[in-house]
């Protein structure tokens, strides 16, 4: 999760007192407005329940009002707090976190608590009308739509709710996964002021496409599997020649379904998610590149001056990953003379890649959905340590969806800032890399 704070706002309230709103964006988006002393109160809580050595330093308070400079300072004070914090699991999915930002997003855009009606799309595009209340955080809106499509309870851990922009008929872009810590009902109303059609849709949670064994028995969690390969396929997501072509249809037109699944999983770029075209500094800078996020790799297909050319980046291989602002980053399309640039939200992903031993080398993306990258990348790590834990992956994403809390005491946030501006992402399964990864 990417937490910032770009910007304060400056209020005088009706007795005529002067105070400061920080603005807290998630993952490039506007979330909430909170006022220094609702964040302190936040850290007290959370000192409550946390070992005080998980917990990064806050913010001291100060004895008279702040000048335009302290302000600033403390602007990315909370930042920074804010972003260690984010990177602790325990902090991030307990109860005292989630319901502070659920209840902030809630104040800051003056939402009542009320009965409403959602919609919840399957990735073939049929919709199940839910209904919940304003303020329901994501698992309990997920909870009810499955209800509502008749997934089965021991088939929910396997499917998450996503935020998706349907750019064409034929086309999308999933834009995240919805978090514990908002409302998605308020979260999809925030959408009403950006360009483009949003939804809510019920998408795959996990990576490795051997899981889709656990679920091909069950009707429901079947078609759920079968339409979201064939949306997959129709937004160019899966690499099929003539001959794979013919035999998905040919599964097609015998309703076989479970057939289609199983030769598809085969196909290249299955269980892959794409981003829109960006660019990279690899193999050198201003290469246009579209990246494909898979089970075990991200895929770099860059557009050079003699055709696309594809590059493999091994997931254990990545030693760490950062994210950085860009304050202004242009896209060269080589094959003409258009440069344009990315978006007024770019952000810098960057990671740090073993490409030969003891040889390390940053590898940085620009794109507007670095963030949505850095989630991919974050969640491929977790399943495959998982994996190597011997966890089953029903049981790992049942705690999730759940939200069970350990009550253990949680080791220290071990976390490395350059500046306010970035921070990494260590990856745990970069000690499990052999030398054949090499």
């Amino acid at each position: 999760m990417h937490f910032s704070i770009p910007d304060t706002t400056d209020i005088i309230d009706s007795r005529n007192n002067n105070y400061t709103l920080y603005n807290i964006q998630i993952n490039g988006v506007y979330h909430c407005s909170l006022r220094y002393s609702q964040l302190h109160n936040f850290n007290a809580n959370l000192k409550k329940e946390f070992d005080s050595n998980i917990l990064p330093p806050f913010p001291p308070k100060r004895l008279f009002s702040l000048s335009t400079s302290q302000i600033e300072e403390r602007r990315l004070e909370l930042e920074r707090y804010i972003q260690q914090i984010s990177q602790c699991p325990q902090i991030l999915s307990s109860e005292t976190f989630t319901d502070f930002f659920l209840n902030a997003q809630k104040e800051s855009l003056q939402e009542k608590d009320e009965d409403v009606n959602l919609d919840i799309y399957s990735p073939s595009g049929k919709k199940v009308v839910v209904a919940v209340r304003s303020l329901d955080k994501t698992l309990l809106v997920y909870q009810a739509a499955a209800a509502k499509m008749s997934l089965p309870e021991k088939s929910q851990p396997y499917f998450a709710l996503y935020l998706i922009l349907k750019s064409s008929p034929n086309s999308f872009a999933v834009i995240r996964k919805m978090q514990g810590f908002e409302s998605p009902y308020i979260s999809m109303k925030a959408t009403l002021n950006l360009q483009g059609r949003y939804f809510l849709c019920i998408r795959k949670a996990y990576w490795d496409p051997c899981y889709d064994e656990d679920l091909l028995d069950d009707r429901i969690s079947l078609n759920l599997l079968y339409t979201q390969a064939q949306c997959d396929k129709e937004n160019g997501w899966l690499e099929l020649n003539d001959e794979q072509s013919q035999r998905l249809a040919y599964f097609d037109k015998q309703g076989s379904k479970k057939e289609f699944l199983k030769y598809a999983r085969n196909l290249k770029y299955y269980n892959h998610m794409f981003t829109n075209l960006c660019m990279s500094d690899y193999p050198r800078p201003c290469t246009p590149v579209v990246v494909a996020i898979g089970p075990k790799e991200i895929l770099l297909k860059l557009q050079t001056e003699s055709g696309i050319k594809e590059v493999e980046l091994k997931v254990t291989r990545i030693r760490c990953w950062r994210i950085a602002s860009v304050v202004s980053v242009f896209l060269i399309i080589r094959t003409s003379i258009n440069i344009r640039p990315l978006g007024p939200k770019t952000l810098e992903l960057s990671l740090e890649y073993l490409i030969s031993k003891n040889t390390l080398k940053w590898i940085s993306i620009y794109s507007p959905q670095a963030i949505f990258i850095s989630m991919c990348l974050q969640s491929v790590v977790d399943e495959l340590i998982m994996k190597k834990n011997g966890e089953h992956i029903n049981k790992s994403l049942n705690k999730l969806l759940k939200k069970s809390i350990s009550k253990e005491k949680s080791p220290p946030i071990e976390s490395t800032f350059l500046n306010p501006e970035l921070y990494f992402t260590g990856n745990s399964a970069f000690d499990d890399i052999r030398d054949d990864d090499l």
